[in-house]
């Protein structure tokens, strides 16, 4: 009896660690209320992935490990810029709270590396909740 085996790697991205860089105007609608207006510049420095690793004969899976790693992943662009538009509320002297929505450009640029990923929409978007200190003052 001959008995095939075949031994697979599957990398699945969980989590892309950015550098952020927002430039923006900020309007003030009263003394403690603020709307911002302005983009974002990211930089990809790493990726978080579950690693499969999957052994199997023709019989079925044999065996299956998973683990966790951080480094760079391919199939996703290097640097992104993104569009956003804020709320903040200051809470007391060069302290504030606010909400932020930014809308980025494509994150994926390889779609062989993610065919799970491609079918939803592969844009850089998210919703921060952030409570900010202003070191200058201005």
């Amino acid at each position: 009896d001959w008995v095939c085996e075949k031994k697979s790697l599957i990398k699945s991205p969980k989590t892309l660690h950015y550098l952020n860089v927002p430039l923006y105007l900020r309007f003030n609608i009263s003394q403690r209320s603020h709307l911002l207006v302005g983009a974002s510049y990211y930089q990809l420095m790493a990726t978080t992935s579950k690693v499969t690793h999957v052994t199997e004969n023709s019989f079925g899976v044999v065996e299956s490990s998973s683990e966790k790693q951080t480094g760079e992943h391919p199939g996703f662009r290097k640097n992104d810029v993104a569009a956003f538009l804020g709320y903040e509320f200051t809470l007391f002297e060069r302290m504030n709270a606010g909400l932020q929505f930014s809308y980025g450009f494509f994150d994926i640029t390889l779609n062989e590396y993610h065919p799970d990923l491609t079918e939803y929409s592969d844009r850089n978007i998210s919703l921060q909740l952030q409570l900010k200190y202003d070191l200058i003052r201005h």
